[in-house]
């Protein structure tokens, strides 16, 4: 029963987000496409170049160490570099870093990309989400897993000690394990202010 409850909950959802949608006009959406784009993309290569240098050490811990260290930081540089107003923001039901737990539009949107991934169905290369309360645009781009991940994110069971010691040190309530590759991991979130949108 609270299986129905929730795929009837996402699809009033999904209903509601695609009638949203198409109130935007091509050029809106255009617009919000790329702003959208390049600041998810400028922040996942920030990341991943200062994880595969940790990760060449050929010490899982150092990047362990790093995104405990400077994962943030580094989300807060792209942010300077961006548009003032835009926000950016990483998020996951099953987050490491308690900052970044979904907020409820954050968590809707992950809900959506969970059940098309739990149904077989191929994922987005993005989702926008118009939030009239706030006035801004959501862009939302889907993280996955790839195999380098699981040296962190994989079976507790198969990491090496010092990886899961220094994930426990520095993220007593982590919950972000369990992956295999190709697995939806969570989202890159980012926020438009709506008037930076030309009709």
């Amino acid at each position: 029963m609270a299986r129905i409850i929730l795929v009837f909950i996402l699809l009033v959802y999904i209903t509601g987000c695609s009638k949203d949608q198409g109130q935007m006009t091509a050029k809106q959406e255009q617009q919000i496409q790329q702003i959208g784009e390049e600041a998810s993309q400028a922040l996942l290569k920030n990341l991943k170049q200062h994880l595969m240098e940790s990760l060449n050490s050929g010490d899982a811990t150092e990047a362990v160490e790093f995104c405990a260290a400077q994962a943030m930081s580094l989300t807060e540089e792209v942010q300077e570099s961006l548009t003032p107003g835009v926000q950016i923001k990483r998020t996951s039901f099953n987050f490491r870093n308690p900052n970044n737990a979904p907020d409820k539009h954050e968590k809707a949107a992950l809900s959506y990309f969970d059940s098309l991934q739990s149904h077989g169905q191929a994922l987005p290369e993005y989702f926008i989400e118009p939030i009239p309360d706030i006035a801004e645009y959501r862009y939302y781009k889907p993280i996955m897993v790839a195999e380098m991940c699981l040296q962190c994110h994989g079976d507790p069971a198969k990491m090496q000690l010092p990886v899961k010691d220094a994930i426990l040190a520095n993220y007593p309530g982590d919950l972000a394990f369990g992956y295999q590759p190709g697995d939806f991991r969570g989202l890159v979130r980012v926020s438009i202010p709506a008037e930076l949108i030309m009709r």
